[in-house]
Parts: C-alpha cells; sequence; structure tokens
C-alpha cells in the first residue's frame, strides 16, 4: 500500500472538512472529520503492522483536536476553561496512540534537551504568537492584568494548549 498518496488524501479531506466548519457551518465540519476519523482508524486497522499503520494511527488525532473542539457544549464556561476541558479527553487518545504504537517517551520527545537551545526555542513562540495577534487580533481571555487573573490562564494555556497540541504532533 502506497502510503505518501493515502496520508496526502486524508491531509486534504481534513483540510475541506477545516473549510466546510468555517464556510458552511461547524455541524457540518464535525460530521466530515467523524467520517474521516473512522476512515483512518478503519484503514489502520486495515493495513495491520504494515509502516503505514503507525502514520494512520497517529494522523488520526488531527480530526479528534477537531471534533473536540468543534462538538463540546462548553457555552457555559469562561473561554479560558474550553481549552482545559477539551485537552482532558485529547490527553486520553494521544496517550492511547503512543501506548498503541508502543512508543518510548524519548520517541516522542519528553526529554530534556539544552536549556540554552529550548530557551531559544522558546523565543521563537514569542514572536510567532505576536505575528498571530497581530494577524488575528483576537479578543482578549482576561479583562485585566492583575495576578490573581493572568495565572490561572496562564497555566491553563501553557499546559492545556502549548502542551497537549505540542505532544499530538510530535
Amino acid at each position: 500500500m502506497r502510503t505518501t498518496p493515502l496520508c496526502l488524501t486524508y491531509l486534504a479531506a481534513i483540510a475541506a472538512a477545516e473549510a466546510l466548519a468555517a464556510v458552511v457551518g461547524p455541524l457540518w465540519g464535525v460530521a466530515f472529520h467523524f467520517i474521516i476519523l473512522f476512515l483512518i482508524i478503519s484503514n489502520s486497522a486495515l493495513v495491520g503492522k504494515n509502516p503505514s499503520y503507525r502514520l494512520l494511527l497517529a494522523l488520526g488525532l488531527a480530526p479528534l483536536i477537531r471534533i473536540l473542539g468543534l462538538s463540546m457544549p462548553l457555552l457555559e464556561f469562561s473561554q479560558i476553561y474550553w481549552y482545559l476541558f477539551i485537552s482532558i479527553p485529547l490527553v486520553a487518545g494521544i496517550f492511547t496512540v503512543i501506548r498503541a504504537l508502543d512508543l518510548s517517551p524519548q520517541e516522542v520527545g519528553l526529554t530534556r534537551g539544552s536549556i540554552l537551545v529550548q530557551g531559544l526555542i522558546a523565543l521563537t513562540g514569542i514572536i510567532f504568537g505576536l505575528v498571530e495577534y497581530y494577524i488575528l487580533k483576537p479578543e482578549p481571555l482576561i479583562l485585566s492584568l492583575g495576578w490573581q487573573e493572568l495565572v490561572v490562564p496562564a497555566l491553563i494555556l501553557l499546559v492545556a494548549t502549548g502542551f497537549v497540541e505540542e505532544l499530538a504532533f510530535r
């Protein structure tokens, strides 16, 4: 089985599901992501222990992220807590994939590297964050910059989005 065309097809389908969610509506995007997730899981089961099995199983995390993000009923909570609630089932999915693929912590990048290199990488996040901020111009997640209002949202964003999404894409 040729892995590259298959995975490119799934990536194109994920992009189409994103466009569908943005243009037509989130419900249609979620439905299409569910179909894609079902097909990815089915396809990974059919290829057996072929190396494409590993890639397909990991690729299934992409539609899972969007299904969780678009379908969880979180409107009664402050937006900052959405990230936390979405990350909980996502972490379960990530660790299920890690376990199914028998990956070690080192294979998913859970190691300490050079503090200087890690610090420089973290600084690029500030640059990319500023660029993204000026492009998207999002509404603030907190009302003021007081310590009491800043600590919990900062921890939620650091763990629920930073760490969890980084782990998912590794």
